[in-house]
């Protein structure tokens, strides 16, 4: 959406952005466009302005994760200023002040995370109770491992969600947003955190999971869901996974969804149901890109399966 009123784009802000004055870096003229996404629990938004400045007084609701996607921005919180650039982005810790400025034509992405839900999510993932809100440090390199995985994690939920989130599927959102803060809670989790090691699950809890899973395909299934069905933490509940299967709980979710698309087209008759209702009911959004994986793993295409 275009804007040529820095009030009016303040106030279009405000879902995803909370409070926030933004004006032109340079002369009186403001231009600027905005695309935004809100989940239940994560805004994410993109804007292209010709330059603009944008100061935010403290606030306790949201974590922002800043990444420039052209030139660099500067940043000055806290008493001091620090540009970010192509290998690095900005969070934006509750009950911090900033001051954004970007001088140039500037293309920016940015994910909001809101405190509560974060915070309840963090609790069952890490089957852990948070003392009280982190402050983290404001620069973020998108070279570390959890950097890198946070910043993949925005710009797929942003690719997947396009121009109409209308057309993806509810257990698509919700798994997307699962994905966005667990990558969120990784990068917040310390080295001595991320290094504790823990015992892997019994073998029933396993099998309680594997259970889980299996009967609730058709529906959204997280990791918070799957560390609370366990009894661990999703760390745990991930190696044990793969060591059993090779593959993480997510990898293993989604290979048994295809499973059920083929037993389900399989078991069809004609004119019961077509490839993209099938697909849709287990997630699959995208059917052009979930009939190449169909194909490459059953060697034939959806609508041969349904057809047989």
């Amino acid at each position: 959406m275009q804007f040529t009123d820095p009030i009016a784009f303040e106030k279009f802000l405000a879902p995803a952005g909370g409070e926030v004055c933004i004006r032109p870096m340079r002369g009186n003229r403001f231009r600027a466009n905005i695309e935004m996404r809100m989940l239940q629990r994560v805004g994410l938004f993109t804007i292209e302005a010709d330059s603009f400045s944008a100061q935010k007084v403290p606030q306790q609701e949201f974590y922002g994760f800043s990444i420039p996607l052209n030139v660099p921005f500067t940043v000055s919180e806290s008493g001091y200023e620090q540009t970010f650039g192509r290998s690095s982005a900005h969070m934006l810790s509750p009950g911090r002040a900033f001051n954004f400025q970007c001088k140039q034509k500037c293309h920016t992405m940015a994910c909001n995370f809101f405190v509560d839900p974060l915070e309840a999510y963090r609790e069952t993932m890490l089957q852990e109770t948070a003392a009280s809100q982190s402050i983290l440090k404001p620069h973020v390199s998108l070279i570390s491992a959890a950097g890198s995985g946070l910043f993949r994690s925005v710009v797929r939920a942003w690719v997947a969600l396009g121009i109409d989130d209308s057309s993806v599927s509810e257990i698509a959102l919700q798994e997307m947003e699962d994905d966005l803060l667990t990558s969120f809670v990784l990068l917040t989790e310390d080295a001595q955190a991320l290094e504790k090691e823990a015992a892997l699950p019994a073998d029933d809890a396993l099998k309680r999971t594997e259970d889980y899973i299996c009967a609730n395909l058709d529906t959204a299934i997280t990791r918070d869901d799957l560390a609370d069905m366990a009894g661990i933490s999703i760390r745990s509940l991930s190696r044990a996974f793969d060591k059993k299967y090779g593959l993480g709980p997510m990898a293993f979710v989604r290979q048994r969804r295809f499973d059920a698309c083929y037993s389900r087209l399989q078991g069809s008759e004609p004119g019961a149901t077509t490839v993209t209702d099938v697909a849709m009911s287990y997630g699959f959004s995208h059917v052009g890109r979930f009939a190449i994986i169909y194909k490459e793993t059953f060697g034939e295409s959806p609508s041969a399966s349904l057809h047989k």
